[in-house]
């Protein structure tokens, strides 16, 4: 993906050659660093893992079954990094509602 083929020697002398690749993404998924309770609330600190790189969002993702794929989990916020490309997200936790569990992704 993001690579596009200049094909004009390829009649010639057989040769194909690469004319342009996109820009990278992210090199890796975030990384949660840290999770905390304060008070009634969850809270969650990481990396996106690209420094110096710092720009960009993330997304938390969360389901109800750890088993589950990722590309099936619900995405339930979507945010920028922070200037020195650390994240930070925070979720009440509500007595009595099923058990959660967090991932978060780079996009």
């Amino acid at each position: 993906p993001g690579v596009t083929w200049n094909t004009g020697s390829l009649n010639v002398d057989g040769s194909l050659t690469v004319a342009t690749v996109a820009p990278p993404g992210p090199t890796t998924n975030a990384t949660i660093t840290k999770v905390t309770l304060s008070g009634s609330n969850l809270l969650v600190h990481g990396t996106n893992n690209n420094i110096p790189n710092t720009s960009g969002k993330f997304v938390v993702l969360t389901s109800t079954n750890i088993a589950t794929p990722l590309i099936n989990w619900t995405p339930v916020s979507t945010n920028n990094y922070n200037p020195d490309g650390t994240f930070d997200f925070s979720a009440p936790i509500v007595p009595g509602t099923p058990q959660q569990f967090i991932d978060v992704k780079a996009q």
